[in-house]
């Protein structure tokens, strides 16, 4: 007898073959048939009109937070989810020495834009200190998928260097060799790697690059090392340079940055796994970075770069983040009722204060808030989201050109849009995938 019985399912089976019709059996936590499955199950459950599909295997996530109040983490689970690695980037929550919450969630907000106030209230802080006891802590916890963690960099170097590695000094031949302890250490206890973060454009919500940034070749030799003896793990890294001029100038080129992780992977035998993406400053960075990869391979090294099906971009709203929202006369409104708020911005004389107004910077300067500098420069080449999503529309498409076609300059045409109708308006920023060689810019 099966336990579960998927009767009448239109199959997807992963393989690349057509969609099909047809049963799953599941026995004894295992996929015992797949098509035809004949006998009785102690639960059936019919199918009819949906999709089964293999799940998703997420491996950039940062649920690292989450974990401690959310047992379905969504929302990935509703996205048909049921793997995901956390910890990426070179931020996360342990090893945290006691009573260093605070510089943790520092970097956390500032990378990844998550509220300081829900990590400090929702995480069992204490619950931990090293990353064995990080990994014992998960254990007590029960998830609707499958949730596997990095050692980050970032927390690791913190927790051995204290203020020194907030202020990116080089470390000791002590510390070497406590950071290299850490990284055996959490990966013997069921880490699935490392992650480190290179890019100035992931900061601390203090405006500062985060720990292990600018951290010298020889350290990370000696987290590779530390990998090897451990015998397991896979180092992921975001490198400098790879999403352009648009974090500010960098310390390396990506290029050499995965000349690097080549190293890496040939001193530690394990697979390294980076970030790449096409970039406007430099479109043909990425060829230069896979012909890299293409000769590390070569020579037996395990490099995979993690390409993104679409470059870095941004959304844009008046119920989220927007380019006029530190203008002087907006913050004056911003904490109205939406509804309020949209009737003083559509009053002519709001619109002009605000568009002749300057920007009041944010009291953090790492803090996401920020971005209304990023959103401004990248207006001109965002697109109004209409339903159903065009993923390639034509340049002509863009704000930019049709602020042109209306005769005004682009923030008019930015305010006009995002007040207009009911004020729930999106508009994106898009790029096209490079990955079959024949990137198409858009904007």
């Amino acid at each position: 007898m099966y336990d579960y019985l998927i009767k009448n399912a239109q199959i997807v089976d992963g393989t690349g073959s057509a969609p099909f019709s047809g049963d799953i059996a599941i026995e004894n936590g295992l996929i015992s048939a797949v098509g035809q499955a004949n006998g009785t199950a102690k639960e059936t459950i019919d199918a009819g009109g949906a999709y089964a599909t293999p799940g998703w295997v997420d491996v950039h996530t940062h649920y690292d937070g989450q974990v401690s109040w959310d047992d379905t983490l969504d929302p990935s689970f509703s996205h048909g989810v049921t793997s995901i690695v956390m910890g990426n980037c070179g931020v996360g929550f342990a090893p945290c020495p006691p009573g260093g919450e605070k510089r943790m969630i520092e970097l956390m907000e500032g990378v990844e834009d998550i509220p300081g106030t829900a990590l400090y209230e929702g995480i069992e802080w204490g619950r931990w200190e090293t990353f064995p006891e990080y990994i014992d802590y998960l254990a007590t916890r029960s998830f609707t998928m499958d949730v596997g963690t990095q050692i980050p960099h970032s927390a690791v170097r913190n927790y051995v260097m204290g203020d020194r590695a907030l202020r990116h000094e080089d470390a000791t031949a002590a510390d070497l060799a406590a950071i290299a302890r850490i990284v055996k250490e959490g990966l013997e206890a069921g880490a699935v790697g490392f992650s480190t973060s290179r890019t100035i454009g992931h900061r601390s919500v203090l405006g500062e690059p985060i720990p292990g940034t600018f951290a010298e070749k020889e350290e990370l030799l000696a987290i590779a090392r530390a990998m090897k003896a451990a015998g397991r793990g896979v180092f992921q890294a975001v490198p400098a340079g790879v999403v352009g001029d648009i974090a500010g100038p960098e310390k390396w080129t990506t290029e050499q940055e995965v000349e690097l992780f080549a190293d890496i992977a040939r001193e530690s035998g394990r697979n390294c796994t980076f970030t790449l993406v096409q970039n406007g400053n430099r479109p043909d960075q990425w060829r230069n970075c896979m012909g890299i990869v293409e000769h590390a391979n070569a020579e037996g090294l395990m490099m995979r770069p993690q390409i993104a099906t679409r470059p870095i971009g941004f959304v844009t709203s008046l119920r989220s983040y927007h380019m006029f929202q530190r203008r002087e006369t907006f913050l004056k409104l911003a904490d109205l009722p939406f509804d309020q708020l949209l009737a003083e911005m559509r009053k002519p004389e709001v619109k002009a204060a605000i568009l002749g107004d300057k920007d009041v910077p944010p009291d953090q300067p790492g803090t996401m808030a920020n971005v209304y500098a990023l959103l401004a420069m990248a207006a001109p080449g965002m697109f109004p989201i209409e339903m159903p999503i065009n993923y390639e529309p034509e340049a002509s498409g863009n704000m930019g050109a049709l602020a042109a076609a209306a005769g005004q300059d682009i923030a008019s045409y930015m305010y006009d849009y995002l007040i207009s109708g009911d004020g729930n308006n999106f508009a994106i920023l898009l790029g096209a995938n490079f990955v079959d060689g024949t990137h198409r810019p858009i904007s």
